[in-house]
């Protein structure tokens, strides 16, 4: 679960012959399901690389069916 703390919208930021008004129908929360796999590079298994994606499982937006969708690659050693 994700909730915006802040946001900043100037008119002059918004596409020319866009409704301004559809800027501000985005929801407060997002709710996301997380997905991480991660591989031993090593025999001792103290280095990782993994693959993370997190997607919105309901929409951001009260008209538009819009969706976070957040993708990367990590590197972990543990001690």
């Amino acid at each position: 679960m994700a909730k915006l703390l802040n946001s900043q919208k100037l008119v002059s930021d918004y596409s020319y012959g866009q409704d301004i008004s559809l800027f501000d129908k985005f929801k407060d929360f997002d709710y996301s399901w997380v997905g991480v796999v991660k591989l031993s590079l090593n025999k001792k298994e103290k280095a990782l690389i993994g693959l993370r994606v997190t997607r919105s499982f309901l929409s951001i937006h009260e008209v538009y069916k819009l969706y976070n969708f957040d993708y990367g690659i990590e590197l972990s050693y543990y001690f």
